[in-house]
Parts: C-alpha cells; sequence; structure tokens
C-alpha cells in the first residue's frame, strides 16, 4: 500500500456515514466503535498492513488494542502514514504562539469523525512529516 492510498481509506472510514466513534480508547472490543485512531489502524488492516488485534478487558472496559496499543498509533502505521506521532499531535497558527493539539484529544473532546478529517486534509502544520524528513 501506499501512504496516500492509506491516507485516502483512513479519511474514507473517518467520512463514513456508517462509521461509529469510540473515545477514550482506540476500540470497543464488543462492537464497531473505533476512535479517530483505531479507525487509521483498521485502514491500515484492510490494506494488507499485519497488526496484532487482542480484545480484552482495560480498566473494566472491553477494548481492542493493535500491537499491544490501546491509546496510540502503532510505530507501522505511524511510518505507513508519514505522521510525527502516535496520537496525532499538530499545531493550530504556530507562528502565532498556536497551541499544539491531538487527534486523539479531538476525538474524545467532542469532534465528530468528519470534523477530524477535515483537520486531517488541512494537513496543520507538525501533522505529517514533511516531504524527505525521516
Amino acid at each position: 500500500m501506499t501512504r496516500q492510498e492509506l491516507l485516502d481509506e483512513w479519511l474514507r472510514r473517518l467520512e463514513a456515514p456508517e462509521s461509529v466513534q469510540f473515545h477514550r480508547a482506540m476500540a470497543d472490543a464488543d462492537g464497531p466503535g473505533r476512535c479517530c485512531l483505531g479507525h487509521a489502524c483498521e485502514a491500515y488492516i484492510a490494506l494488507g498492513g499485519q497488526l496484532e488485534i487482542r480484545d480484552g478487558e482495560k480498566g473494566g472496559q472491553g477494548l481492542r488494542s493493535y500491537n499491544g496499543e490501546y491509546m496510540t498509533l502503532p510505530s507501522s502505521v505511524i511510518e505507513a502514514l508519514g505522521l510525527n506521532s502516535a496520537s496525532g499531535e499538530y499545531c493550530l497558527d504556530c507562528s502565532h504562539g498556536g497551541s499544539n493539539e491531538c487527534l486523539s484529544h479531538d476525538n474524545d473532546s467532542g469532534l465528530t469523525l468528519p470534523e477530524i478529517a477535515r483537520t486531517i486534509r488541512a494537513r496543520p502544520r507538525g501533522l505529517f512529516k514533511e516531504e524527505g524528513e525521516a
């Protein structure tokens, strides 16, 4: 899969009316709910990426982990998408002392999946590695 194919599939999932949003962890082990980062993991798997999925209890709740991660992206997904961080950190209006944000916080603070997709499409500073950056 190419980076663009994965990004397109992730955005498609975030914008799909049938997608169910989950909060405070990447995925619900007992249903279809995924946070914005969980949808990235599912897109990665759908396009042939390999992740170890485990469903279990954490903090009294049925949660799904991807390569042992419940809250943030596994390194293989970070690399495949070209993100700078496991939680999707970015900066709004950085040149004017703007604040650091992250996709996982956006998800848990009330933004909808389509709203998060709009943020990703806007490619805010710091979200993705710059061209040629390792």
